[in-house]
């Protein structure tokens, strides 16, 4: 019994892998924009939608090359275990997709514009290859959401107050991500955050660029700062 119970589970898990699906998505989106293929991608202003509605576990929207502007997006709703919702940057002859976020952000005034890119909410995610920018948090979420089980990977944020800065978040993993020209904090777990998972990133306040620190700093290029509450657990 238990034997038909596991070969079940595991034809159920193999025909779930079979059926995800991938959708396609580019800034301005192309032909019929029903995200079937490159050439039918999705607009950019179908985003929120995508990953949320359209999206179930195990699905993927690969976003294409090009300027999503101001484009911002919130996971809030799940995919489940071993079988991630993702979302995955790919370089279509233009570079990796770059959410250029609001001119009105600047470092002399970093508490103006944009609020934040991309916000955390949910379980089971994974994000990679995207560049951020010009905003006041890159990756954020608020104190009373939480999130289990994401994983954010090859990901260039820059010009902002703070890069990633997380409450509640578990059994999390940051691999490749990459935090420049920031006039704040690179990495924040804030509180609450369990098992989270540093590999080879980056915390480079200045990129090379000195005044970015300003006559009070003495921060070297090549700081790391990840700030933790009490109470978290961290691996690197």
């Amino acid at each position: 019994m238990k034997n038909r119970l596991l070969t079940a589970a595991l034809s159920f898990a193999a025909l779930t892998q079979l059926y995800s699906a991938d959708y396609y998505m580019t800034p301005s989106g192309a032909s019929s924009q029903d995200g079937s293929d490159w050439a039918n991608a999705l607009p950019k202003t179908q985003l929120a939608t995508t990953l949320n509605t359209t999206m179930g576990p195990g699905d993927t929207l690969h976003l294409g090359s090009g300027d999503y502007g101001s484009s911002s997006f919130s996971l809030t709703s799940n995919g489940s275990a071993g079988l991630p919702k993702s979302i995955i940057g790919v370089d279509t002859g233009a570079g990796l997709p770059y959410f250029s976020g609001d001119p009105a952000w600047t470092r002399t005034n970093p508490n103006s514009g944009k609020w934040q890119i991309i916000k955390v909410q949910a379980d089971y995610w994974v994000v990679e290859n995207l560049e951020l920018s010009h905003a006041r948090y890159g990756i954020k979420n608020d104190t009373t959401d939480s999130a289990n089980y994401v994983t954010f990977r090859n990901i260039n944020i820059h010009n902002v107050r703070h890069g990633v800065y997380l409450s509640n978040v578990d059994n999390a993993t940051f691999e490749n991500l990459t935090v420049q020209e920031y006039t704040k904090q690179g990495y924040r777990l804030d509180r609450g955050c369990d098992n989270v998972t540093f590999i080879n990133c980056l915390a480079d306040m200045s990129a090379g660029d000195s005044s970015w620190l300003g006559p009070s700093k003495t921060v070297s290029r090549s700081e790391i700062l990840i700030i933790l509450k009490s109470g978290m657990g961290m691996s690197t």
